[in-house]
């Protein structure tokens, strides 16, 4: 993802993965290496909301 750009939801469509799980990881490393952006990291809820946000724009994506 880093060095391709590409977004979280096509990388985790090619690898057979759920782009919730890649995003937890990305966002695993982005926070190892200080790179956690502005603002708070995400709460656990949070974190859920969004890996469901990220699955229905995957399926809406895909025509599923």
């Amino acid at each position: 993802m880093r060095e391709t750009g590409k977004p979280i939801a096509q990388v985790a469509r090619e690898l057979g993965i759920n782009d919730g799980t890649l995003g937890n990881w990305v966002a695993k490393d982005r926070a190892a290496r200080g790179e956690t952006g502005a603002g708070e990291q995400l709460g656990e809820s949070e974190r859920a909301e969004l890996a469901r946000l990220r699955r229905e724009n995957a399926e809406l994506a895909t025509g599923a």
